[in-house]
């Protein structure tokens, strides 16, 4: 579970032998990537680390193409930045047509900004470069749902399961999907499994909480929401989880504070905001749109 913090220091010790060391660099930039998605540190405060440890790699080996990569992840999660991170990720590939994190990227890109069949189409192009990916089937899945194709999310996360029967994210996904398509029981099962395989994190709390609200048990839903909202660093690392959470309450205008949170704190999870399917209900609300506007989306 603490994966992102070792490898940091893996990366962090590398350098301490070899400061020149370009791959070392964004090996560390890839590892503050994964400390902001996976809510170890607030966005505002990992995403930029890895730009910077990107671009060091960049100066001393501009065809690094990798390290293309990370610099256009951290445009596209954090910059929300559409053309550049596209670029990046353009050039990675001119650089190493075959850099499948390059592919997967360019295809969340894609996703982003509403091109669902090509975002496909370049994640199966990875995962035919790399099928026993994991980050490729998962986020294969994952695009299917935010595409609304929740029967081949359910597919395919079944299949990253047969091949990753411990992943927490594809659980994530799973309970995500019969969320939406409100099959209460089967999605609080699969956020208590993705909650026991992280070790109880804060995400995956407010996502059984989301699930107790829509269920009825709001008491239990409010209960577990007051201990998150009395963390700091919960409020910092998970605001859009958070909000999932309250508008499954009906509590739409805390739900939009949280959102405007997201926004400060640049929450990886506003980059879903155009498509994600758990905002349906607010797209017409002024405040929603308004933050949807900040965004700035291509199209």
């Amino acid at each position: 579970m603490d994966q992102p913090k070792e490898a940091a220091a893996f990366f962090q010790q590398a350098l301490d032998i070899d400061p020149g060391f370009a791959q070392a660099y964004a090996g560390l930039g890839d590892a503050y990537l994964w400390l902001g998605w996976g809510a170890y540190l607030p966005g505002n405060e990992a995403f930029p680390k890895a730009g910077v440890y990107a671009q060091k790699a960049l100066d001393l080996d501009s065809t690094l193409a990798y390290a293309h990569v990370i610099s256009g992840s951290v445009q596209l999660w954090h910059d929300w930045n559409w053309k550049a991170a596209k670029e990046s990720f353009e050039r990675a590939l001119q650089l190493n047509p075959s850099e499948g994190a390059a592919l997967l990227d360019l295809g969340w890109y894609h996703a982003f900004t509403g091109n669902f069949p090509e975002a496909v189409r370049l994640v199966k192009k990875a995962l035919d470069l790399d099928p026993l990916n994991l980050d490729y089937n998962v986020d294969l899945a994952d695009i299917y749902r935010l595409s609304g194709n929740f029967k081949a999310a359910l597919k395919t996360s079944q299949h990253t399961l047969e091949l990753f029967p411990e992943n927490t994210d594809t659980y994530w996904i799973l309970g995500m999907t019969y969320y939406h398509l409100e099959d209460l029981a089967q999605a609080e099962t699969a956020f208590r499994k993705a909650d026991t395989l992280s070790g109880g994190q804060a995400w995956t709390q407010a996502h059984l909480a989301m699930v107790w609200a829509k269920s009825g048990r709001k008491k239990e839903a409010r209960q577990r929401l007051l201990a998150l909202d009395a963390d700091s660093v919960a409020k910092k690392t998970i605001p859009a989880e958070l909000a999932m959470a309250y508008l499954a309450l009906g509590e739409t205008s805390k739900t939009l504070d949280l959102l405007e949170l997201s926004y400060q704190v640049h929450s990886n999870w506003l980059a879903y905001l155009q498509f994600e399917p758990a905002w349906t209900s607010l797209r017409q609300e002024p405040r929603f749109k308004a933050l949807l506007a900040k965004l700035h989306f291509p199209g």
